[in-house]
């Protein structure tokens, strides 16, 4: 799915790049040649009224794109505002990533300690059943934990709308 959207934004930025050198190919000579020759002899572009004066084409600047934490990092450092919540984010994204292996480790050793026992024992105790149920349990909420303080991607999102806002002359794209 993440290729899928990568795609999406790759093309949709390549057709609007496209669409934009046109447009900009397409008013361009015409309105110079008008003006160059006080609006005779050249054919007008359709919808531009005669009486006004070619506006000049602002060079259209494309998004740049932001394909993890890491490289949205590189690109705020400057801002004082958007760059907190990026350093904010990526330490949390940090945070359950270690929680997720250190828990998921310490339940899973657990769980490994009671099967090895009942093993070597041939038969299940009380004290095996909990280790192994214990530890499993513990590795499973390891894992809802994680999941559940880790970035999205509408914090990603968020922070790369709110850099937008505040920089439109240097837009960022997911």
């Amino acid at each position: 799915m993440r290729k899928l959207s990568s795609c999406l934004v790759f093309f949709s930025t390549l057709a609007l790049s496209i669409v934009a050198l046109a447009d900009e190919n397409a008013e361009g000579p015409h309105a110079q040649a008008a003006e160059a020759t006080g609006g005779k002899g050249v054919e007008k572009t359709a919808g531009v009224p005669a009486a006004t004066t070619p506006v000049e084409a602002k060079a259209v600047r494309l998004p740049t794109y932001v394909e993890n934490w890491d490289s949205l990092a590189e690109l705020t450092r400057s801002d004082r505002v958007v760059f907190p919540q990026v350093d904010f984010w990526i330490s949390r994204r940090s945070y359950a990533f270690w929680e997720l292996g250190s828990v998921s480790l310490l339940g899973g050793g657990v769980a490994a300690f009671g099967l090895f026992d009942r093993l070597a024992n041939d038969h299940w105790t009380n004290m095996t059943k909990w280790s192994v149920a214990g530890g499993l349990s513990v590795a499973i909420v390891s894992l809802v934990v994680a999941w559940a303080i880790s970035p999205d991607r509408n914090d990603f999102l968020n922070v790369i709308n709110q850099w937008n806002l505040r920089h439109p002359d240097q837009p960022l794209a997911p």
